[in-house]
Parts: C-alpha cells; structure tokens; sequence
C-alpha cells in the first residue's frame, strides 16, 4: 500500500545541546512520508538538515515533539529495532582500511546476525543482490580504496540496500560526485522507490535535481519544515525566498536558479531561421553580456543566419561564424 505512512512528525523540534544549552534548529509540525515516496530536504547550509536527519536516526535526540515510526513512537524502539527499518548513507568520503566492496555491503546486515556476526546464506544473498542492483557485481571483491568516488557512494547505498530497511535516508549523497555518477546515484534510488517500495529522503543543495526525482519537498525555512510536491512550491513563490539574496530567482521555465542580470543595453536582432535552439543560446549570450532586444533599436543591430547546419552573425558590421567569436565581440562592444 503506497499510501501507508511510515514516518511522521506531530510538533517535533530537532537540535542539540552544548554545554548545558538547548539550541533549538527545526520546528517540524505534522509531516509525513509514505511508503515508496522519494522526499528530498532543502534548505541553505547551516538550516539544520543534517541536524534533522541524524535525529531520525538517533545520533542526535529530538528536543521535544514526538515521531511516530510505522504508528509508533520512536521512543520505543530500540536503536537495533530501528536500524532494521532505516539505514542511513551519509555524505562523508569513506576510507575503510583494506575492506572489500563485498565486505563493505556485509556491515548492512548487522542489525540481522548474531553476537558473532556470522553471515548466513540468506545474509550472503541480500549482500550480493544489493551489489548487483547498484551495478557494481564487477567489483565485489575489489579493495574500498581502488575504486572510485562514484563507485565508492554506490557501495554505501548497496550496504544500505543490504541493511534491507522499509526507509533509506541519505544526506548529500551526491555531493562530491561528477554529472555521469550523480545521476546514477539518483537512478538507483529512483528505481529502490519504484521496484522496491522503500521510501527515500535525501537532503540536497541541488535544487534540479529535487524537483525531478522527488515525490514531495520538505523544505527548510525560517526553522520551519514546510512540505509539499515540487509542483505546488513552485506554485507557492516559496523557492524564491530561501535566498537572502534577492538577486538569486527561480525561473519556472528552466526549473532552476539564475542570478538576476542587469539588462540596459537595447539590441535589435533579426532571425533568419526557425531553429529554436539557436534562438534560445542567442538570447543566454545576449543576457549575459547585458543586451535586451529591442526590435525598434536601429543602432545596435544583429543579424543570425543558420542553414545546412552552419552557423553566421553579422554584428556591428562584421561577420562572425560561431558564438564564441559573437560573444568576444559582444563584450568588446558593451566595455
């Protein structure tokens, strides 16, 4: 039943105590997240994510409120009974001496041995399933500090894998990586919340990235944890306040941030194609070099012509043949 909840919050207050002081980080007031959701937590650095996050855990201990884990109080269950249903990847680069990938993944199934941590056959099976499923099977007897850091962040969601926990909560945990691993790293947990039911949070900087792999946002702003789909807070305006600095906006049509440019510099531009790529790359380099389209400037005129794949500018009189030479010209024209 994916409408389950597995984990909620009725006025829980997430922080830490220092030297005999409380400090309160988050107010987190009636959210939920449900089986099989993918929920990615926001927030500008020093929010109170991690904070968040290794309370659910039980690193750190919730201040006040109370979190109910699958109908029941967290306070009730013990830290092994809790390690069963959530495992946790945290962002940190891992060093683990001469382990292999195999015995890496075989730490998730702690929480299921015995005094002695002898691995069963079951436990061996769940172990090589979980690396096969983050496509690292290749690798399995391979030494943690030969391979790399993409493959590396892939072991740990593999260990959680193997931990075979109903939540899986992950912080940052693509932070560090390259395009080509951090979008594995999201297809994977895409695919977990799809085949696999488990229920994904993950905190993250990457805004993009939130709004197309998530199911729901929690957000953190002004102490606050305000959740919703990604739809309906672009909607709200929310995700243009976060920032102090209000020259940072959200353009709804890219799904991304973008600094606020000063434009003061009219440009006529005639387009001699229909290509709506070139269109759109002309307007990013215009932007850039502070020029706004003005079809009635008869002054500062561009012409682009694009046919048979070959590409010409003709600005200020002269003639260009790729961006970069426009753009050279651009901003000796605007100094």
């Amino acid at each position: 039943m994916q409408n389950e909840i597995v984990l909620n919050f009725e006025n829980a207050i997430a922080g830490y105590s220092a030297k005999h002081k409380i400090s309160e980080i988050v107010k987190i007031d009636n959210i939920s997240a449900k089986k099989a959701e993918i929920i990615a937590l926001i927030g500008i650095n020093g929010a109170g994510k991690s904070t968040f996050l290794k309370s659910i855990i039980g690193l750190n201990k919730f201040i006040s409120g109370n979190v109910f884990l699958k109908n029941i109080n967290i306070k009730k269950y013990s830290s092994k009974q809790i390690a069963k249903i959530i495992s946790f990847v945290s962002s940190e680069i891992i060093t683990a001496g001469h382990l292999t990938v195999f015995d890496l993944v075989a730490l998730g199934r702690y929480p299921h041995t015995n005094s002695t941590g002898k691995l069963s056959e079951n436990d061996i099976q769940k172990i090589e399933n979980a690396i096969e499923t983050v496509g690292l099977k290749n690798l399995t007897n391979k030494s943690i500090n030969e391979i790399s850091d993409g493959e590396r962040q892939r072991v740990m969601i593999a260990r959680a894998l193997a931990q075979d926990t109903e939540i899986i909560i992950m912080d940052e945990p693509a932070s560090f990586l390259d395009l080509q691993n951090k979008y594995a790293v999201y297809g994977i947990m895409k695919k977990l919340a799809e085949n696999q039911n488990k229920t994904i949070i993950f905190s993250t900087h990457d805004i993009n990235i939130a709004l197309k792999f998530s199911d729901k946002l929690w957000i953190i702003y002004e102490k606050n944890i305000i959740e919703n789909s990604p739809e309906d807070i672009i909607l709200s305006g929310l995700l243009n306040n976060i920032f102090e600095n209000k020259n940072i906006i959200f353009d709804t049509k890219s799904l991304d941030y973008k600094i606020e440019q000063t434009l003061n510099k009219p440009i006529n531009v005639k387009f001699n194609t229909d290509n709506s790529d070139i269109k759109i790359l002309i307007e990013n380099a215009l932007k850039r070099n502070g020029f706004y389209i003005d079809l009635k400037n008869e002054k500062t005129f561009l012409e682009v012509q694009y046919q048979n794949k070959k590409l010409e500018f003709q600005f200020n009189r002269n003639k260009y043949f790729n961006f970069y030479e426009l753009i050279s010209a651009l901003k000796n024209y605007s100094s």
